[in-house]
């Protein structure tokens, strides 16, 4: 019988991609805390008629929403507030062009998933706590297509 497999977040990495920011990796400690793909379509509808016709439906809708939870004093929490403060600047100075044209891969060395990310964008700027004690801070991200993948892992 075969070891089980151990999870560890450090197994999992994170790239992002711009044009206009260029690439940040995770790789050692950044404060990267959590992140979550939520595939925002189903792709299957089935339609019933009154007389028990069914009509299945096939939806090609690969867009997500990521969330990224980071600790608000990380890395990579000020790596993403100048990634979209770029983005933005160059949106309301009359180039909206490259507002989804970022890319990020999510890899997981553990069990060989990775999650690639085209038409990359934010929601908004996250909500931020001054409060007594540090605190999370969620991005969310809007992605037009996203693929999930497997490679093998050894």
């Amino acid at each position: 019988m075969p070891a089980p497999r151990t999870y560890g977040f450090t197994g999992v990495s994170f790239t992002l991609s711009s044009p206009l920011f260029g690439n940040f990796a995770t790789a050692g400690q950044v404060g990267l805390s959590e992140l979550h793909v939520n595939m925002r379509a189903d792709h299957s509808v089935l339609d019933m008629a009154s007389d028990g016709t069914p009509m299945p439906t096939f939806i090609a809708d690969d867009s997500s929403t990521v969330q990224i939870v980071v600790q608000q004093t990380s890395i990579i929490h000020s790596a993403l507030v100048q990634w979209l403060n770029l983005h933005e600047s160059a949106a309301k100075n009359g180039d909206p062009s490259l507002w989804a044209s970022s890319a990020f891969t999510i890899r997981s060395l553990t069990d060989g998933s990775q999650h690639v990310a085209n038409g990359v964008m934010p929601t908004k700027m996250p909500d931020k706590p001054y409060v007594q004690q540090g605190q999370k801070i969620t991005w969310t991200l809007l992605v037009a297509d996203m693929q999930s993948v497997s490679y093998s892992v050894q």
